[in-house]
């Protein structure tokens, strides 16, 4: 079998399913595991990098205007088993967080998926979230992200800020909190006086409906409580 995976997530879970060995093109945003860098790429970005989260977010518009598809991609690896399992192991992992968690206090969240102009992260991100053992005040689990205001998060007041721009990896994320940083009701935030603003890899562990988001329901666990060990840090 040869594969041509044009999803990162796809290309994520096939590898982790043993099906590396027949992939053997991907997209350029196929970046994990290690292995599938070095496969040849068939699409490239039509957004030059570096660009501004505010000028991804007008160039992303303005294709969408256009009528730019947006793309499904179901591929069988003939994997069934290998699948069975691997999928049970990742549920384990959840349930084992889900256990550690249940008794402690359960923060409140505020999780940013874009930043300029200013997303709330929904999807599968609020459920994320309520695995780690916190409660998302604004993002709503299987609905979109949705544009917000600061004021809406000023309101909100949450225990955490979690900033996980779509595909930017934490230091991306970073850089571009500073147009955050820089507003004056920014620092209004219980959050961000108790220095519990957090930037993380929204491209490897939020973005993605892979496996690895369960990696990310790990490291929020450990970053909201503490306590809790995961397996990323």
């Amino acid at each position: 079998m040869r594969i041509v995976s044009l999803v990162p997530a796809a290309t994520e879970i096939a590898f982790a399913l043993g099906s590396g060995d027949d992939v053997v093109a991907v997209t350029h945003d196929c970046d994990y595991p290690e292995a599938a860098r070095a496969l040849p790429r068939v699409t490239r970005s039509t957004i030059p990098a570096g660009t501004s989260s505010r000028d991804i977010d007008v160039a992303v518009r303005a294709a969408a205007a256009e009528g730019d598809s947006t793309f499904h991609v179901d591929a069988s690896v003939g994997r069934a088993r290998e699948a069975a399992s691997f999928v049970a192991s990742l549920r384990e992992r959840i349930d084992r967080v889900r256990e550690r968690v249940a008794r402690l206090p359960h923060p409140t969240v505020v999780a940013l998926e874009w930043l300029d102009p200013l997303f709330s992260a929904g999807h599968w991100v609020p459920e994320q979230v309520a695995a780690a053992g916190g409660v998302e005040l604004i993002g709503r689990a299987n609905a979109r992200s949705r544009e917000i205001s600061l004021d809406d998060v000023v309101a909100a007041d949450p225990d955490y800020v979690l900033i996980l721009p779509c595909g930017f990896d934490a230091e991306r994320a970073a850089r571009e909190s500073r147009v955050l940083i820089a507003d004056e009701r920014w620092t209004q935030l219980r959050a961000v006086r108790d220095g519990h603003v957090l930037t993380l890899d929204g491209n490897a562990y939020f973005s993605r409906p892979g496996p690895r988001v369960v990696d990310g329901i790990e490291l929020l666990a450990s970053a909201l409580h503490g306590k809790v060990p995961a397996r990323v840090v």
